[in-house]
């Protein structure tokens, strides 16, 4: 703990004694405002907001400032650079599904007006065949936002005791975060899970939990089962409807989502990214996310942090991605480019417009692109677009400036419950990442 203190003292006297840059210097402004950047986030190293992480910004011609602070714990141990790998969670939905989507779209092999049940058989027959395409990028489908993987695969002791609650009382004491409070003691249910790998189970959520085949078959009937008609039409966040994304890419390319989005990636030739990083990373270079309470029971590093992807395999239109910042940087400079990269057209432009303008109505309230999410209010303009996810990963654009930033932490390190980062940091990241474009 003395060690934060420490930074954060001398990032406020750092702070308190950068002189005022002569305007007339960009050299010298440029490097002032560097080093508020490199300020402001060792202030969220020192106030927990994140033991470390990466910042990217950029534009279309590149990288304009690229920095690692901190380190993967608050140990001190590991410090950060910038080829490590961080769980990107619910940038997922952008940088691999909607990607994914739009690259479809612009070959004409899916239209936003397609139903679910027509492009997947097997929903052909359920109560979601009627969603479209448009529904599920929009999150105005009606589904549910997310459901409990926990609550297939682990059980009280006692049946008749609830696995989650959301209040503490006598039997729910382990907060999971800031309202969910799973019961003390539970067993797994070995329909599902195994806490061995043998002959019936497939793959591993963790070092010590291993996923049977049934388990894939009783998240599809939860997620069709999470479906609320009467919601249809109102925005409500969801990560069930990116789920619902990954088969459709899936029933339509012929390939897994990670296969099909990783051959977008290495037309790019970008390395540091992609799902199940265990296979093609070593894990001293991906940062640990949480202690998980709710399943696992142990540290999740190296696995998906959302547990819905990493009972699926570690692959899902949700969540399930790592990359470094500079990967990520790649695709954005990539979008505000129109879509080219190193002479190749990798998005129609004319997709990328559509995707990224504003799909509601003024009367919702509710800023929203296709797979995109979008901020009117200032410091973010009308022409900007972007996406945040979970583990305190942030990246945004707009193209009226020229301009992207990308921030990758593991922000709910060690536990959800003390996590801090949120909008408003965001926020001044993004106004640091104008300043500093205004001097170039």
């Amino acid at each position: 703990m003395k060690s934060y203190v420490s930074i954060l003292i001398l990032s406020l006297l750092a702070v308190c004694s950068v002189r005022a840059a002569d305007p007339a210097d960009p050299a010298a402004l440029r490097k002032a405002t560097e080093r508020k950047i490199e300020n402001y986030l060792m202030q969220g190293v020192a106030g927990r907001y994140f033991p470390g992480g990466q910042l990217v910004i950029g534009g279309k011609n590149g990288v304009i400032y690229s920095t690692a602070v901190g380190s993967f714990d608050y140990s001190g141990g590991h410090r950060v650079t910038e080829t490590d790998l961080y769980d990107l969670a619910s940038v997922t939905k952008v940088m691999s599904t909607t990607l994914a989507v739009m690259t479809l779209y612009g070959e004409g092999r899916i239209k936003l007006s397609d139903r679910l049940g027509a492009v997947v058989p097997r929903y052909g027959d359920t109560p979601v065949a009627d969603i479209t395409v448009r529904d599920l990028l929009r999150h105005t489908s009606g589904m549910k936002p997310v459901i409990y993987v926990c609550e297939l695969t682990c059980r009280p002791v006692a049946d008749s005791v609830r696995l989650l609650s959301t209040k503490r009382d006598s039997l729910h004491t382990v907060a999971v975060d800031a309202s969910t409070y799973v019961v003390d003691t539970f067993v797994y249910d070995d329909r599902y899970v195994s806490l061995t790998p043998d002959s019936t189970t497939i793959f591993g959520v963790s070092p010590g939990l291993w996923v049977r085949p049934t388990l894939l078959s009783a998240i599809d009937s939860a997620v069709v089962a999470s479906y609320q008609p009467e919601r249809r039409g109102r925005y409500r966040y969801s990560c069930l409807n990116f789920y619902l994304l990954q088969q459709a890419v899936e029933e339509l390319s012929g390939e897994s989502l990670d296969r099909f989005a990783g051959s977008i990636y290495r037309r790019m030739g970008l390395n540091n990214i992609g799902y199940k990083p265990l296979e093609w990373s070593d894990i001293s270079r991906i940062a640990p996310t949480e202690y998980d309470l709710l399943m696992r029971h142990d540290t999740v590093r190296g696995y998906v942090h959302d547990e819905m992807s990493a009972s699926l395999g570690g692959v899902c239109g949700n969540a399930g991605l790592f990359a470094d910042g500079l990967d990520v940087a790649s695709l954005c400079q990539m979008f505000l480019a129109g879509g080219r990269w190193n002479g190749m057209q990798i998005i129609k432009p004319e997709v990328l417009r559509l995707f990224t303008s504003e799909q509601m109505s003024p009367s919702s309230r509710v800023n929203r692109g296709l797979g995109f999410d979008r901020l009117k209010t200032e410091p973010y303009s009308a022409s900007s677009y972007g996406h945040t996810g979970f583990t305190g990963t942030y990246f945004w654009c707009d193209p009226s400036l020229d301009l992207y930033a990308v921030l990758l932490t593991n922000g709910v390190y060690p536990s959800r419950i003390d996590k801090t980062i949120g909008g408003s940091y965001r926020k001044r990241i993004w106004e640091l990442a104008k300043e500093l474009r205004k001097i170039q």
